[in-house]
């Protein structure tokens, strides 16, 4: 067999078994062998600003009309490769759950006629999604959670994320949304401060900050709250605020209202509490209480003056 002036990459079948023993009767036989050119390889690279391969990405083969040929996963080094029959495609890249990445080049065309493809330019990862999730105290999904990514430099993202200047850095907030993670899209590879914010019916949930590296191999980050502050206030019948009383959880004293009758327990766990009410010539009624994001304060009733 002799292909003159001709790069092959795919060939059908791809081997031949042949018996060249010498037996005369198994050598009798003089068929050709036939290989037929079936396609070529088309191999390019995914790096993001530090060269670097892409991590965790998917690159698509689409047919001219837009159909999905093949997708192949990028390799640790950034590469990927397909193997094609002549004609003319389009490359794009998404990520592993198969939405788009951010690319200087959403998509690339390339046409196959008679010899391998590299692809050139490389696609170029200008950003990464950052997909963030926030949990209460007791691990169940919290949506209205203001979620704010810090950074040292001004960063250029979407209309919908709220931008403010804090000391001699940049606040980028968004909405957490119960039903999944909260993406920041298109955020340029680098070092960053996650942190959250949530209050509701006098329920306010503390999150520790986490120091991250924005990475297309990160799945989504996780900001789970480490407790709950709880406020209120204890008012007379009159409807006046009643300061200087205790307040007592499960035996022990937490804190003392102010002069308008307001109080504030912090550190508190997801669990039942037994909240007590003190002050001199004053009689409240006691509560069984479970502390949740979920719940507000219970009110305390002035049950008698003593």
């Amino acid at each position: 067999m002799h292909i003159q002036n001709r790069a092959i990459n795919i060939t059908e079948p791809a081997s031949h078994e042949v018996d060249i023993s010498g037996d005369e009767e198994d050598a009798a036989c003089a068929e050709d062998m036939n290989f037929q050119l079936s396609g070529f390889s088309v191999k390019g690279k995914v790096v993001d600003d530090s060269a670097e391969g892409g991590g965790e990405l998917v690159v698509g083969l689409h047919s001219a009309d837009g159909g999905l040929v093949d997708k192949r996963e990028v390799q640790s080094d950034g590469s990927y490769e397909f193997k094609v029959r002549p004609g003319v495609y389009t490359l794009s890249v998404v990520d592993s759950v198969g939405t788009s990445q951010c690319v200087d080049r959403k998509n690339i065309k390339v046409e196959v006629v008679k010899s391998p493809v590299a692809v050139s330019p490389d696609f170029h990862l200008t950003g990464h999604n950052l997909a963030v999730r926030v949990k209460d105290e007791a691990g169940s999904a919290i949506s209205n959670a203001k979620i704010s990514l810090r950074s040292g430099n001004k960063l250029k993202l979407e209309d919908r994320v709220q931008e403010s200047k804090e000391g001699g850095g940049w606040i980028y907030s968004l909405q957490s949304d119960a039903s999944g993670p909260t993406q920041f899209s298109c955020v340029p590879p680098g070092d960053y401060t996650l942190g959250a914010d949530w209050e509701e019916n006098g329920v306010k949930l503390s999150f520790p900050s986490k120091s991250i590296s924005a990475a297309v191999d990160k799945k989504a980050f996780e900001l789970v709250a480490e407790s709950l502050d709880v406020s209120s206030v204890i008012v007379s019948p009159s409807g006046k605020g009643i300061g200087k009383v205790e307040l007592w959880l499960d035996g022990e004293k937490k804190t003392s209202t102010d002069a308008s009758g307001r109080y504030m327990l912090k550190g508190l766990k997801s669990r039942s509490y037994r909240l007590e009410a003190k002050k001199t010539n004053y009689e409240f009624t006691s509560r069984e209480w479970t502390a949740s994001s979920s719940k507000a304060v219970p009110q305390f009733a002035v049950k008698s003056l003593v």
